[in-house]
């Protein structure tokens, strides 16, 4: 057979993709014209395809020895490399690429892909920016860099070249994704959701994208209708945890208590929720022998459940409580709780474990049963004592507040507010305000406003037992949702929560009390974000003190 023909007949097993006959015709060519360029690099590539890398980067290199400006070579080998991590040897042949051919497009793609994996996004942004100015046409090349500008913090641009990409892609859902979650991410609910739909539409069986949209409902206050989203996406999916956990908030915050505790049950497969132990759980049946019960979640969520002990200790059983450090003191004090252990300690011997938050299951809690025993925690004379000659503020009406939680929460940008949302509250007469607030929005972490008169004790709290001490010797608290207002709660103090649109589930809805603590009172946003009418209703409430 002629050479030239059998090259031909190569090529064309090549491009139809019979790889086999192509590599046997290759390999005889390259008997009778070992430095054919062509030949060496297409049997590189086959050897890459195959898996064989060593063999295809010694072809490649070979026939840029010979022919050093075949870009194309050089753009082979350079996906060689990235496949198999050898970065910099990559991106210099891109680069060779590239400068041979400042027009190829293919190169200036994989390069900026490469740069955005290694985290050097300002040269990705570069290499997308030129591969458009070459070809503006191709929806991808302004997806990738809507994402690179994303990462990057440049989120107006973002949006531009996911806009882009759809003008170019109308049914590229990837680019209706991006933006809706940018938009989810800026709290613009409506054109999340509206983008997220869009999405729903092009690709029916995205469980993100239900599951998002759910999350934005429920923020909206649309709790059915987030309902609703949440099931459609555990139907594609039974077993994505957080998707049935997200489904117990909203049931519970509507009342639906049955269903409600089920699902919660779902948070113990979150990684952050596992906790193992070889003896067996505790399902509510057995009334006698050792339980251990240990909290899973937050001090909040901790205080709120130990009202369940003192039901476990009447049915004749033994409790044994597993906390954080913090709560160890204050625990002791909770009524139905014989030992308390921190995470630290060795535990004593027991005969069934079970998490805090598995007992409203356990005890079938409805909205007509939430066991209101309160106060249900206590603390000792000696310490109310030390608090009460620290305080010692006998003529004014005297309030605690708290304005910030955990800021690792999950909604801790709505439920928290800087300290100074409070000012108004502070040209009332004859109240006197002490601080509540520790961690990092701490008054002595802040810089508070020259003339306010608060006073900060908080700097002596060791743990909840000083807290609750303080707390005991006022006469109102006033926070946002933190512990703070479960502990004030379970001590039976009169304490207003100031709430956000989208409250956790246990404050519920369209209510100003508290099923589960009867001091209570709940001050809502109406909308969105609104502290400053919530502040103006508390002030409301609060003048009435001052007379």
């Amino acid at each position: 057979m002629n050479i030239n023909k059998m090259i031909y007949i190569a090529l064309e097993y090549h491009r139809n993709g019979n790889l086999a006959q192509a590599e046997i015709l290759y390999k005889k060519i390259l008997k009778k014209q070992p430095d054919n360029v062509d030949i060496l690099h297409m049997l590189g590539v086959i050897c890459s395809a195959k898996g064989d890398f060593d063999s295809a980067i010694r072809l490649i290199k070979k026939a840029l020895n010979i022919k050093p400006s075949n870009y194309h070579a050089f753009y082979n080998l350079a996906n060689i490399y990235r496949d198999n991590k050898r970065y910099n040897e990559a991106i210099d042949c891109y680069q060779k690429a590239i400068d041979y051919y400042p027009d190829f497009v293919d190169a200036l793609y994989n390069l900026g892909i490469l740069y955005q994996e290694i985290g050097r996004l300002n040269d990705a942004i570069e290499c997308y920016k030129k591969a458009i100015q070459t070809n503006p046409g191709l929806f991808n090349l302004h997806f990738n860099l809507g994402n690179a500008l994303y990462d990057k913090g440049f989120i107006e641009e973002a949006i531009k070249s996911y806009r882009n990409a759809i003008r170019l892609s109308p049914d590229f859902t990837a680019a209706y994704y991006n933006l809706a979650n940018i938009f989810k991410e800026r709290d613009q609910n409506d054109e999340a959701i509206a983008f997220y739909k869009k999405a729903l539409q092009l690709d029916p069986g995205n469980i993100d994208v239900y599951h998002n949209i759910g999350i934005l409902l429920h923020n909206r206050g649309l709790i059915e209708e987030a309902i609703r989203y949440y099931k459609k996406a555990i139907s594609l999916n039974y077993n994505l945890a957080e998707i049935h956990f997200d489904l117990a908030f909203a049931l519970l915050s509507i009342g639906n208590f049955e269903e409600g505790w089920r699902e919660y049950q779902w948070r113990r497969k979150l990684k952050s929720h596992s906790i193992n132990f070889a003896e067996p759980e505790w399902e509510g049946i057995t009334n006698e022998g050792r339980l251990l019960l240990y909290e899973e979640q937050g001090y909040g969520d901790t205080i709120q459940f130990a009202r369940y002990c003192d039901i476990v200790s009447n049915k004749g059983i033994k409790v044994i409580l597993l906390c954080s450090e913090p709560l160890k003191s204050i625990m002791k004090n909770v009524n139905g709780i014989t030992e308390v252990y921190n995470y630290k300690e060795q535990l004593p011997e027991f005969d069934f474990h079970c998490p805090l938050s598995k007992l409203p299951l356990i005890f079938r809690t409805d909205l007509d049963n939430i066991p209101s025993n309160i106060p249900y925690i206590s603390i000792t004379p000696d310490l109310f004592s030390f608090w009460k000659n620290k305080i010692n503020s006998e003529r004014h009406f005297k309030v605690g507040l708290a304005w910030a939680g955990n800021p690792e929460h999950r909604n801790d940008k709505n439920r928290s507010f800087p300290f100074e949302k409070y000012l108004p509250l502070f040209s009332l007469k004859n109240i006197k305000f002490y601080s509540l607030q520790i961690g990092p929005s701490s008054l002595r972490k802040i810089n508070k406003p020259e003339g306010i008169d608060i006073i900060d004790l908080t700097e002596d709290i060791k743990d909840f037992s000083d807290t609750a001490a303080l707390i005991e010797n006022l006469d109102l608290v006033i926070s946002v949702d933190t512990a703070i207002v479960h502990l004030a709660g379970a001590l039976g103090k009169k304490v207003w929560t100031l709430l956000p649109f989208s409250p956790d589930w246990r404050w519920m809805l369209n209510r100003d009390d508290s099923p589960w603590y009867p001091t209570m009172k709940l001050f809502r946003q109406t909308k969105s974000g609104d502290w400053d009418t919530v502040i103006k209703m508390v002030y409301s409430e609060l003048s009435a003190y001052t007379k």
